[in-house]
């Protein structure tokens, strides 16, 4: 009974100033360092690439013209929603659809 008392305090003591040491690396509260990643999947790898945030949007381009009367077939493809007149009326605004 004696000798294990001597031995569970000086093991005990080892964890604590081993730990005591990795501690001194990294304080408590710090964030990882940037090399790291905090989450991972499941099985590995790194962390999804849009997490929390949406993907960047794809440019689209339409080739019809919508006007509030009609709408027209353009000669060049324009961006999505940006403002178009039709070839034949070009006095009417509107906005380029599919």
């Amino acid at each position: 009974m004696r000798a294990t008392l001597p031995i569970a305090l000086v093991a005990l003591g080892l964890t604590a100033a081993l730990g005591f040491a990795a501690d001194k690396e990294r304080p408590f509260g710090e964030p990882p360092p940037p090399g790291r990643h905090v989450e991972e999947r499941p099985f590995g790898g790194p962390p999804p690439k849009y997490r929390g945030q949406q993907p960047p949007q794809e440019t689209r381009y339409g080739k019809r013209c919508r006007t509030e009367l009609k709408t027209c077939r353009l000669a060049k493809e324009l961006l999505l929603g940006d403002k178009c007149t039709c070839p034949n009326d070009r006095t009417e605004q509107g906005k380029v659809v599919e």
